[in-house]
């Protein structure tokens, strides 16, 4: 199951029509991206999401958002920077401030709009760039092909999985652990087509495994 085309269209349509505003900031461009994320939850059936700014967490910090399940817990953070290049973005994933929210967040989302990178403990890192600049976006050339569209619905199947519901029969536990079997074959299959230093590959596909197992368990522990 993808994000649909007419949810990323929107999104990336809303990010264009504040990139043509002079003086946008990264707090401009944060509510298309809230719409888009509670939308993408949806689309991937994995039900409603809220989204929180600028809280203060002891536990945490202070990451830009906060995104919770429908009963209102926690399940992910998200850090924003200003649109860029992808050098760019790639100098933002190296800041001591990223670091020291990955330190002490298990899912995290940071991304510059345009580009995303996903650090979760027990899957890994996963990236996906919906528009290589932000000239192309202001220029209105943001179609995002196919491929792109399925790597950016693995990568929120991952961000969001853990606000799928708890399963409370065994058609909903047999659907909850098919929908991850599929996130999980579809994720190897990535890695195995992306190019990633030697035993890199083998090492990611293990942790996804190991991830597999533990959903398992969580969906059986649910149902006793």
């Amino acid at each position: 199951m993808n994000v649909g085309r007419g949810t990323v269209r929107t999104y990336l349509e809303g990010l264009r029509g504040i990139s043509l505003v002079s003086g946008a900031t990264e707090h401009t461009y944060r509510e298309p991206l809230v719409t888009f994320l509670v939308a993408a939850s949806k689309d991937l059936g994995l039900g409603e999401v809220g989204v929180h700014g600028e809280l203060r967490l002891a536990s945490v910090g202070q990451p830009d958002l906060q995104v919770v399940n429908a009963a209102g817990s926690p399940i992910g953070y998200g850090e924003t920077k200003v649109p860029g290049s992808a050098s760019g973005f790639a100098k933002v994933l190296e800041r001591e401030q990223v670091g020291r929210y990955r330190a002490s967040i298990e899912n995290l989302l940071v991304t510059d709009f345009i580009h995303f990178a996903l650090f979760r403990t027990d899957v890994g890192r996963m990236d996906v760039t919906l528009i290589e600049t932000p000239g192309q976006l202001a220029a209105g050339s943001h179609a995002v092909s196919e491929p792109v569209r399925t790597q950016f619905s693995q990568m929120l199947s991952a961000f969001f999985s853990v606000s799928a519901p708890s399963a409370t029969s065994a058609e909903q536990l047999a659907d909850g652990l098919a929908r991850r079997a599929t996130l999980l074959r579809d994720a190897i299959r990535t890695l195995i087509g992306a190019s990633l230093p030697e035993g890199e590959t083998l090492r990611r596909a293990v942790h996804l495994a190991v991830t597999l197992v533990q959903w398992f368990k969580r969906g059986v522990v649910s149902r006793t």
